[in-house]
């Protein structure tokens, strides 16, 4: 059965559990906050597997941490639901901000670079801060998408 490790003080975590749920899939979810032993066992994991080493040095816990059956380790929701359905997911590259503002043309160019086209449909995580401080914020997000996936395509 597919392991996923996180907390429920984690929205990320929250949202994982959701989005396995609307797709039916069944899974273990293992609170690391619950107890000791769940939290030695997560930090094994952890300490243990290089897909851990980005989250360690940016100083994220890692979680959702999902652990497929063969052992395989995924720490982003959205690409391994696609990969277990299927289907392809494209996602902007996680880099290290440079404290300078993102326009919307930036994003716009980032979701050509990575082949978003008209009448595509977008997932859009919980979490915008990792794109550091945008130019108008949320708002700004979505516009450039909607630019990008036109009147065709939905943003969800």
């Amino acid at each position: 059965m597919i392991k996923i490790y996180g907390s429920p003080m984690c929205p990320d975590c929250i949202c994982c559990k959701e989005a396995f749920d609307k797709e039916g899939i069944k899974y273990e979810f293992i609170d690391i906050n619950s107890n000791l032993k769940l939290f030695k066992e997560f930090l094994k994991l952890r300490d243990s597997s290089p897909v851990f080493d980005i989250c360690k040095e940016k100083g994220y816990i890692g979680i959702p941490a999902i652990v497929s059956e063969d052992g395989k380790i995924s720490l982003d929701t959205e690409k391994y639901l696609a990969e277990i359905k299927g289907t392809n997911v494209k996602v902007i590259e996680d880099t290290e901000p440079d404290n300078r503002p993102v326009t919307k043309e930036e994003i716009v160019k980032a979701l050509t670079e990575i082949e978003l086209t008209r009448a595509d449909n977008v997932m859009v995580h919980a979490s915008l801060s990792k794109l550091g401080y945008v130019c108008g914020g949320a708002q700004t997000v979505i516009e450039a998408i909607m630019e990008v996936v036109g009147d065709e395509g939905s943003i969800m």
